[in-house]
């Protein structure tokens, strides 16, 4: 049988309050975020969520990308430049690598997660982001999609930008969706608590 990915949620037992990740980056209340939390690379897909991203200007123009994480090999020039060229660069927000208690602001004050990988055997920082009651948006090329699916914790994309595009301008245009998704996505993280995992061998 298959084991899943233990994964630690412990630490979204008590997440900060709202507000702090967006007062460090000068993000009003109002504007949707929708974040990435990973290293910035090219098999992540993040010039799929760029060119998602910028299909929901004209709907929701005050809305910020927020790229979180380290990069590889110089990659963060690339996007730079592939945000230049779509005319977004003023909505991305590229903060580097977020110690523990940043990427839990980080969860908090965001609406909407996105992993639009090229491959992803599993994808630990979705089911933190689950854990953290955010819906995602991700790929059907990441191992978890079925779960994401099954469990109605967020949508699942093809690898194209105008289906991501769609599925993010959904998600930012119903806080009641979002809030049920975050909820439905909080449940079925536990499945990948260690103790729970355990429990199953």
């Amino acid at each position: 049988f298959v084991v899943p990915n233990p994964v630690d949620i412990g630490e979204f037992s008590h997440l900060p309050e709202f507000g702090r990740f967006r007062a460090a980056y000068s993000i009003g209340e109002q504007a949707r975020i929708v974040l990435f939390l990973g290293r910035i690379e090219a098999r992540k897909g993040i010039d799929l969520t760029l060119q998602g991203f910028a299909k929901i200007k004209s709907v929701h123009p005050e809305s910020r990308l927020v790229l979180a994480g380290p990069q590889e090999d110089g990659y963060l020039n690339i996007v730079t430049e592939m945000a230049k060229s779509l005319d977004i660069l003023d909505q991305i927000i590229t903060p580097g690598y977020l110690d523990a208690r940043q990427r839990l602001e980080a969860i908090v004050d965001a609406d909407v997660f996105i992993l639009t990988s090229y491959s992803e055997n599993f994808g630990m920082a979705v089911v933190e982001a689950m854990a953290g009651e955010l819906p995602v948006l991700i790929s059907d090329r990441v191992g978890i999609a079925d779960d994401v699916l099954f469990s109605g914790a967020g949508v699942v994309t093809s690898l194209n930008p105008e289906e991501i595009g769609k599925g993010l301008i959904y998600l930012l245009s119903s806080d009641e969706h979002r809030k049920e998704m975050g909820c439905n996505g909080r449940q079925a993280a536990q499945k990948y608590w260690p103790q729970n995992i355990a429990e199953t061998i």
